[in-house]
């Protein structure tokens, strides 16, 4: 059997946002490779190559604004105009590779913002008239992830996380209540059993 395909609806693209704003065309064509390390509740890390150029006797990017320490990064993946949100994270750390008789090479590295918003210690919260999948929903959201959570119907009237600990262990609290499990993965934070069908 002969298949033809259309291979240009099969070519990886990406979109990398700096502060909210879609990188232009002349400057994402210069990122020669994008990295991601992602895996189940720990950290998730990025990294990408810029190919600079050396313009009026001086480098055109490196030292540019947009990439600068502390800036935000979203990086979306995919095939044919089916971009999925990876990462939204923060840059770390900023290193140039220097070459004889061309322009340098730069790496860009960070880290997703949603673990550490989890995971970090943080301020008393009082959830009111909530489920606890209504609960997980809103940390989820607040960490700006998906979250895929198994529906729970006792409404509590009031839920309190407590200071000095974080909204990763405060979920694993209310899980173990439903004999739930929380993990993260991805741009996703689950809490169910995995047994029944998600939704709140």
């Amino acid at each position: 059997m002969t298949l033809a395909v259309d291979v240009l609806h099969y070519a990886p693209e990406f979109r990398v946002l700096i502060n909210g704003t879609v990188l232009a065309a002349e400057i994402s064509k210069t990122i020669k490779s994008i990295q991601l390390d992602q895996e189940l509740n720990t950290l998730n890390d990025f990294s990408f190559v810029v190919q600079d150029e050396i313009y009026e006797g001086q480098f055109k990017w490196l030292g540019n604004p947009l990439f600068k320490y502390g800036n935000n990064v979203s990086i979306m993946l995919g095939y044919a105009n089916r971009l999925v949100h990876m990462l939204e994270g923060k840059m770390q750390n900023i290193s140039a590779q220097f070459f004889d008789g061309t322009a340098p090479t730069f790496t860009v590295e960070g880290s997703d913002n949603a673990y550490k918003t989890l995971t970090n210690n943080s301020a008393a919260e009082e959830f009111t008239n909530l489920t606890d999948s209504q609960i997980a929903q809103r940390v989820a959201g607040n960490a700006h992830l998906l979250p895929v959570v198994e529906r729970t119907t006792i409404r509590r009237a009031a839920v309190t996380k407590q200071g000095g600990t974080s909204y990763f262990a405060f979920l694993q609290e209310i899980a173990k209540r439903n004999s739930f499990e929380v993990r993260i993965s991805g741009r996703e934070l689950h809490f169910g059993s995995g047994n029944r069908p998600v939704g709140v």
